[in-house]
């Protein structure tokens, strides 16, 4: 067997629904065989999953010889072992892996979700399109993204990736002033203050989503006696602010 080849072990179910009995990719094509003959073929693009998954959705729709009911849940089951190997795939022993929230140095801004609530991933925004990886390989490290357990602040949790590029199309109508006076009508609605509180308030929560591109950056202390609105201001900052972790008495750790 070719050193390149790469085995996709298949559970009970995913061989019953199509009858197939084993999937490999061998240099730039991904094979089912299904006792037939000639196994079915498709492209396989090693670090594109959600493309190599997509084309291999099509190329058995194309075959027209199974139920489009199995094909879908085939591949969902697919796509899961396939992530489920990137996660466990073992260290190399010069690899140097680190696990992140956001990188964005000479990449696309990748953010670390998670899918469907539970599988962690980065997502990309590359030509106007959602991009999911399990991880990043740089020429020096690999990253990857923080699993459910490991978040201190609320992580960012989407369905599939149908949401995700819904989200997208919305952004692409907004624009900094108009994120702006959103954010600002929800201080307002929020905060008994006067216009300089709601203000600073305002533009520190956009602020807080650029953080890495900044050198500095300054503390607002809500000062005053009891029952006058101090932590409403720190829960409108964790609902509103880019991965905020509402706390009290944080150790220097945390910190």
């Amino acid at each position: 067997m070719p050193s390149t080849t790469r085995e996709f072990p298949l559970t009970d179910e995913m061989k019953r629904l199509l009858n197939v009995t084993r999937a490999y990719a061998e240099g730039k094509t991904l094979f089912l065989d299904n006792a037939k003959a000639k196994p079915i073929e498709c492209p396989y693009i090693a670090d594109d999953p959600e493309k190599t998954v997509n084309g291999l959705r099509q190329t058995l729709i194309d075959t027209h010889e199974f139920d489009e009911n199995h094909i879908d849940k085939f591949v969902r089951l697919f796509d899961d072992v396939w992530f489920k190997l990137e996660v466990e795939s073992p260290f190399d022993e010069d690899e140097k892996r680190y696990y992140v929230q956001k990188y964005t140095s000479g990449i696309h801004p990748a953010e670390a979700i998670l899918l469907g609530g539970t599988k962690p991933m980065f997502l990309q925004i590359i030509d106007g399109q959602a991009k999911l990886s399990a991880k990043i390989s740089l020429p020096d490290i690999t990253l990857r993204p923080l699993d459910r357990v490991s978040y201190l602040s609320k992580e960012y949790s989407f369905s599939s990736k149908e949401e995700i590029n819904s989200y997208i199309e919305r952004a692409k109508e907004e624009s900094l002033d108009s994120l702006y006076n959103d954010i600002k009508s929800i201080w307002t609605k929020c905060v008994d203050a006067d216009n300089f509180h709601i203000v600073i308030c305002a533009a520190d929560t956009i602020f807080t989503y650029f953080q890495d591109k900044l050198g500095m950056t300054h503390y607002l202390l809500f000062v005053g006696d009891n029952n006058v609105g101090k932590t409403n201001n720190l829960r409108v900052f964790q609902q509103l602010g880019y991965r905020a972790r509402c706390d009290v008495s944080i150790t220097p750790a945390n910190i």
